[in-house]
Protein backbone atom coordinates (compact mmCIF):
# COMPACT_ATOMS: atom_id res chain seq x y z
CA UNK A 1 0.00 0.00 0.00
CA UNK A 2 1.31 3.48 -1.26
CA UNK A 3 -0.17 6.34 0.77
CA UNK A 4 0.61 9.79 -0.49
CA UNK A 5 -0.88 13.17 1.02
CA UNK A 6 -2.23 15.67 -1.13
CA UNK A 7 -2.29 19.52 -0.14
CA UNK A 8 -4.00 20.29 1.94
CA UNK A 9 -6.53 17.61 3.04
CA UNK A 10 -6.31 14.51 0.81
CA UNK A 11 -4.82 11.27 1.29
CA UNK A 12 -4.24 9.23 -2.13
CA UNK A 13 -4.11 5.60 -0.99
CA UNK A 14 -2.76 3.14 -3.96
CA UNK A 15 -3.52 -0.56 -3.18
CA UNK A 16 -1.27 -3.34 -5.39
CA UNK A 17 -2.26 -6.68 -4.89
CA UNK A 18 -0.20 -9.79 -4.61
CA UNK A 19 0.13 -12.60 -7.00
CA UNK A 20 -0.26 -16.35 -6.27
CA UNK A 21 3.04 -17.94 -7.04
CA UNK A 22 2.37 -21.47 -6.15
CA UNK A 23 -0.08 -23.41 -4.26
CA UNK A 24 2.23 -25.25 -1.74
CA UNK A 25 1.18 -28.55 -0.13
CA UNK A 26 1.97 -28.83 3.90
CA UNK A 27 2.08 -32.37 5.68
CA UNK A 28 -0.71 -32.73 8.39
CA UNK A 29 0.45 -33.38 12.04
CA UNK A 30 -2.26 -36.10 12.49
CA UNK A 31 -2.89 -39.28 11.01
CA UNK A 32 -6.38 -38.57 11.37
CA UNK A 33 -6.43 -35.40 9.30
CA UNK A 34 -5.58 -34.59 5.14
CA UNK A 35 -2.92 -32.43 4.16
CA UNK A 36 -3.39 -28.89 3.38
CA UNK A 37 -3.09 -26.68 0.72
CA UNK A 38 -1.98 -22.98 0.95
CA UNK A 39 -1.50 -19.86 -1.25
CA UNK A 40 1.93 -18.87 -1.40
CA UNK A 41 2.75 -14.99 -3.11
CA UNK A 42 5.23 -14.21 -5.23
CA UNK A 43 6.90 -12.24 -2.70
CA UNK A 44 6.75 -15.15 -0.37
CA UNK A 45 3.99 -14.09 2.11
CA UNK A 46 1.33 -16.72 2.96
CA UNK A 47 -1.88 -15.75 1.59
CA UNK A 48 -4.57 -17.73 2.59
CA UNK A 49 -5.41 -21.62 3.04
CA UNK A 50 -6.40 -22.84 -0.19
CA UNK A 51 -10.40 -25.28 -0.40
CA UNK A 52 -10.08 -27.09 -3.86
CA UNK A 53 -13.34 -26.70 -5.31
CA UNK A 54 -15.36 -29.77 -5.44
CA UNK A 55 -15.88 -31.70 -8.61
CA UNK A 56 -19.64 -30.63 -8.56
CA UNK A 57 -18.23 -27.07 -8.45
CA UNK A 58 -15.82 -27.33 -11.50
CA UNK A 59 -18.46 -28.89 -13.50
CA UNK A 60 -21.44 -26.21 -12.60
CA UNK A 61 -18.73 -23.66 -13.05
CA UNK A 62 -18.23 -25.30 -16.71
CA UNK A 63 -21.43 -25.01 -17.80
CA UNK A 64 -23.77 -27.43 -19.77
CA UNK A 65 -25.63 -26.08 -23.11
CA UNK A 66 -29.18 -25.41 -23.25
CA UNK A 67 -31.35 -26.18 -26.36
CA UNK A 68 -33.10 -23.30 -28.28
CA UNK A 69 -36.49 -24.14 -26.39
CA UNK A 70 -35.30 -23.75 -22.97
CA UNK A 71 -34.18 -20.17 -24.01
CA UNK A 72 -37.04 -19.22 -25.62
CA UNK A 73 -39.25 -20.24 -23.24
CA UNK A 74 -37.56 -19.43 -19.90
CA UNK A 75 -35.44 -16.27 -20.92
CA UNK A 76 -37.37 -13.70 -19.80
CA UNK A 77 -37.82 -15.19 -15.93
CA UNK A 78 -33.70 -16.49 -16.07
CA UNK A 79 -33.65 -12.98 -16.67
CA UNK A 80 -35.29 -12.15 -13.59
CA UNK A 81 -33.80 -14.24 -11.57
CA UNK A 82 -30.63 -13.41 -12.63
CA UNK A 83 -31.28 -9.93 -11.53
CA UNK A 84 -32.94 -11.43 -7.96
CA UNK A 85 -29.54 -13.62 -8.11
CA UNK A 86 -27.17 -10.33 -8.42
CA UNK A 87 -29.53 -8.49 -5.87
CA UNK A 88 -28.87 -11.17 -3.22
CA UNK A 89 -25.18 -11.69 -3.77
CA UNK A 90 -24.42 -7.69 -3.66
CA UNK A 91 -26.60 -7.73 -0.28
CA UNK A 92 -24.47 -11.15 1.05
CA UNK A 93 -21.36 -9.18 0.09
CA UNK A 94 -22.01 -6.35 2.15
CA UNK A 95 -23.44 -7.99 5.39
CA UNK A 96 -20.32 -10.46 4.65
CA UNK A 97 -17.82 -7.03 4.94
CA UNK A 98 -19.48 -5.49 7.82
CA UNK A 99 -19.41 -8.78 9.46
CA UNK A 100 -15.40 -8.40 8.66
CA UNK A 101 -15.06 -5.14 9.95
CA UNK A 102 -17.28 -5.67 13.06
CA UNK A 103 -15.45 -8.71 13.85
CA UNK A 104 -12.46 -9.06 16.43
CA UNK A 105 -9.20 -11.65 15.75
CA UNK A 106 -8.29 -13.93 18.59
CA UNK A 107 -4.70 -14.13 16.73
CA UNK A 108 -5.33 -18.06 16.36
CA UNK A 109 -7.74 -17.37 13.39
CA UNK A 110 -3.98 -17.05 11.26
CA UNK A 111 -2.23 -19.86 12.92
CA UNK A 112 -1.88 -23.30 10.54
CA UNK A 113 -5.23 -24.13 10.24
CA UNK A 114 -8.50 -23.07 8.56
CA UNK A 115 -7.89 -19.56 7.20
CA UNK A 116 -10.05 -16.19 8.27
CA UNK A 117 -10.72 -15.38 4.66
CA UNK A 118 -10.34 -18.73 2.39
CA UNK A 119 -10.35 -17.95 -1.70
CA UNK A 120 -13.75 -19.13 -2.39
CA UNK A 121 -13.32 -18.87 -6.64
CA UNK A 122 -11.83 -21.92 -8.34
CA UNK A 123 -8.89 -20.75 -10.45
CA UNK A 124 -5.72 -22.21 -8.67
CA UNK A 125 -5.84 -25.14 -9.77
CA UNK A 126 -3.17 -24.71 -12.75
CA UNK A 127 -0.69 -22.66 -10.00
CA UNK A 128 3.05 -24.12 -9.50
CA UNK A 129 2.34 -27.03 -7.09
CA UNK A 130 5.22 -27.15 -4.11
CA UNK A 131 5.60 -30.70 -2.92
CA UNK A 132 7.41 -32.68 0.30
CA UNK A 133 7.91 -29.36 1.93
CA UNK A 134 9.66 -29.60 5.37
CA UNK A 135 7.20 -31.14 8.24
CA UNK A 136 8.14 -28.07 10.12
CA UNK A 137 6.80 -26.13 8.17
CA UNK A 138 3.53 -23.99 9.80
CA UNK A 139 1.99 -20.92 7.39
CA UNK A 140 0.70 -18.00 9.13
CA UNK A 141 -1.41 -15.51 7.29
CA UNK A 142 0.70 -12.33 6.05
CA UNK A 143 3.79 -13.90 7.38
CA UNK A 144 6.70 -14.21 5.39
CA UNK A 145 7.90 -18.02 4.35
CA UNK A 146 10.71 -18.84 6.58
CA UNK A 147 11.59 -22.69 5.29
CA UNK A 148 14.48 -22.71 3.02
CA UNK A 149 13.31 -25.24 0.74
CA UNK A 150 10.18 -23.10 -0.02
CA UNK A 151 11.89 -20.44 -0.58
CA UNK A 152 14.72 -21.45 -3.00
CA UNK A 153 11.36 -22.81 -5.05
CA UNK A 154 10.10 -19.80 -4.60
CA UNK A 155 13.23 -18.12 -6.06
CA UNK A 156 13.65 -20.70 -9.02
CA UNK A 157 9.40 -19.90 -10.02
CA UNK A 158 10.42 -16.22 -10.24
CA UNK A 159 13.63 -16.41 -11.86
CA UNK A 160 12.68 -18.59 -14.93
CA UNK A 161 11.42 -17.13 -18.06
CA UNK A 162 7.32 -17.98 -18.43
CA UNK A 163 8.39 -20.56 -21.58
CA UNK A 164 9.64 -23.01 -19.13
CA UNK A 165 7.79 -21.72 -15.93
CA UNK A 166 4.28 -22.97 -17.29
CA UNK A 167 5.40 -26.65 -18.32
CA UNK A 168 6.47 -27.42 -14.39
CA UNK A 169 4.01 -29.77 -13.14
CA UNK A 170 4.88 -29.86 -9.69
CA UNK A 171 8.52 -28.89 -7.38
CA UNK A 172 9.68 -31.02 -4.98
CA UNK A 173 11.25 -28.71 -2.41
CA UNK A 174 12.43 -30.60 0.99
CA UNK A 175 15.27 -28.38 0.59
CA UNK A 176 17.62 -26.23 -1.28
CA UNK A 177 20.09 -28.97 -2.48
CA UNK A 178 17.51 -31.18 -3.40
CA UNK A 179 14.98 -29.26 -5.50
CA UNK A 180 13.53 -30.90 -7.71
CA UNK A 181 11.57 -29.63 -10.87
CA UNK A 182 8.76 -32.44 -12.84
CA UNK A 183 7.77 -30.55 -16.35
CA UNK A 184 6.08 -31.84 -18.88
CA UNK A 185 5.72 -35.23 -19.84
CA UNK A 186 7.65 -36.07 -16.74
CA UNK A 187 11.13 -35.37 -16.96
CA UNK A 188 12.46 -34.69 -13.65
CA UNK A 189 15.14 -31.93 -13.39
CA UNK A 190 17.40 -31.40 -10.27
CA UNK A 191 17.39 -28.24 -10.62
CA UNK A 192 19.58 -27.08 -7.41
CA UNK A 193 19.87 -23.80 -5.45
CA UNK A 194 18.03 -20.77 -7.17
CA UNK A 195 21.86 -20.08 -8.40
CA UNK A 196 23.15 -19.76 -12.46
CA UNK A 197 18.89 -19.46 -13.41
CA UNK A 198 19.90 -18.42 -16.78
CA UNK A 199 22.53 -20.89 -17.36
CA UNK A 200 20.64 -23.46 -16.16
CA UNK A 201 17.26 -22.63 -17.80
CA UNK A 202 19.54 -22.73 -21.38
CA UNK A 203 21.17 -26.31 -20.75
CA UNK A 204 17.45 -27.28 -19.61
CA UNK A 205 16.09 -25.84 -22.99
CA UNK A 206 19.23 -27.47 -24.97
CA UNK A 207 18.70 -30.90 -23.85
CA UNK A 208 15.10 -31.63 -24.41
CA UNK A 209 15.62 -29.82 -27.86
CA UNK A 210 18.29 -32.36 -28.47
CA UNK A 211 16.54 -35.64 -26.97
CA UNK A 212 13.17 -34.49 -28.15
CA UNK A 213 10.37 -36.62 -26.32
CA UNK A 214 13.12 -39.21 -25.30
CA UNK A 215 14.40 -37.38 -22.37
CA UNK A 216 13.64 -38.53 -18.95
CA UNK A 217 15.85 -36.65 -16.24
CA UNK A 218 18.03 -33.97 -16.22
CA UNK A 219 20.50 -32.76 -13.38
CA UNK A 220 21.62 -29.22 -13.87
CA UNK A 221 22.79 -28.76 -10.14
CA UNK A 222 26.21 -27.46 -11.68
CA UNK A 223 25.21 -26.22 -15.24
CA UNK A 224 28.51 -26.70 -16.93
CA UNK A 225 28.93 -30.15 -16.06
CA UNK A 226 25.10 -31.23 -16.26
CA UNK A 227 24.27 -35.02 -16.80
CA UNK A 228 20.85 -36.26 -18.14
CA UNK A 229 19.09 -39.78 -18.64
CA UNK A 230 17.24 -40.16 -22.84
CA UNK A 231 15.24 -43.02 -23.73
CA UNK A 232 16.35 -45.30 -26.64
Amino acid sequence: VKVRRGFPSTLNIVVTERQVAAVVEISSTSLNTPNQEWLLSSDGIWLAQYQRPAASEQTAAAGTPDDGSDQQAGGQQGEGQTAQTDAQGGQAEEQAAAADGAGQSDGDSTQFGPAAREPKQPGFEQTTRLTEASRTVRPVVGESVSDGGLSNALAIINGLSAELRLQIQHISAPDRVRTTLTITNNVSIAFGAAEDIAAKEQVIKALLAEHQGKITYINVRVPDRATYRAAG
